[in-house]
């Protein structure tokens, strides 16, 4: 960021920006209107740590675009600098991979030539002695994490497993990806909400399938397409924040 301000004419710029900034509460109704008339694909992205605004202020947009999706990062409000990957993605996930036809109304011209995914480019077997189980900083400590296929880090698909104790809870939270759930050993429990009910879960026995879309609110072998998101209801619930205070938040 520094360096780009530092760019010969961008200090005017970014002041010209800055001075305009008045002209905005006098656009919404416009800006508004044009949301309600338009219904337009509408993907809103916000920093959680953003002390500029706040993190209620998203879901302001589903008033007038109700089928707006809305994700709250681990960013702050430039959320650019530290979450691009992961903007990036949620931008491919909601205007689509590729269309069939190009402006004119004429078929796309393709190549044939196959393109991989990431760790798919060669004929390989992961056996259940090679599996590296990993903690994650998402889950509960006693959880286990083996990523088989892809990155979760990064665009595109994947495959992870996961194993957890009896009697573990994964407090409320969501993905911005869709998700499918396999279900190896054991019995899965899942229940969908923002408050966790442990009289609400459902128990899935070994060979179920589970396919949740993003932004399900859920307690509870995953495929997805990455980078790999966990967002908890409770701040408090998240592992990651053990230990560390809640981050301020704007009350104007």
């Amino acid at each position: 960021m520094d360096r780009r301000i530092r760019q010969p004419g961008q200090a005017n710029i970014q002041t010209d920006l800055f001075y305009d900034y008045r002209t905005n509460v006098a656009a919404y109704p416009t800006w508004q209107s044009w949301l309600r008339e338009r219904q337009p694909r509408l993907l809103v992205t916000w920093g959680r740590y953003d002390l500029s605004f706040d993190i209620s202020e998203p879901e302001a947009y589903r008033g007038d675009v109700a089928s707006a999706k809305v994700d709250v990062l681990d960013a702050g409000h430039f959320a650019l600098d530290t979450a691009a990957d992961q903007i990036a993605a949620l931008v491919i996930h909601v205007t689509g991979r590729c269309r069939s036809a190009n402006r004119t109304g004429e078929p796309r011209k393709t190549s044939m030539a196959p393109t991989h995914q990431l760790g798919e480019a060669v004929f390989r077997a992961r056996l259940p002695g090679d599996i590296d189980w990993k903690p994650f900083p998402a889950f509960p400590p006693s959880a286990r994490l083996a990523v088989l296929v892809g990155d979760p880090t990064k665009p595109g698909p994947y495959v992870i497993r996961v194993k957890v104790p009896a009697g573990i809870k994964l407090m409320p939270h969501r993905h911005p990806e869709d998700r499918i759930y396999t279900i190896i050993s054991g019995v899965f429990y899942i229940g969908l909400g923002e408050k966790f009910a442990g009289d609400k879960v459902t128990a899935y026995p070994p060979g179920s399938v589970i396919v949740l879309p993003g932004d399900t609110w859920r307690f509870r072998q995953v495929n997805a397409i990455g980078p790999l998101c966990l967002e908890y209801q409770n701040l408090n619930d998240d592992p990651r924040r053990q230990g560390r205070p809640r981050p301020a938040q704007s009350t104007s």
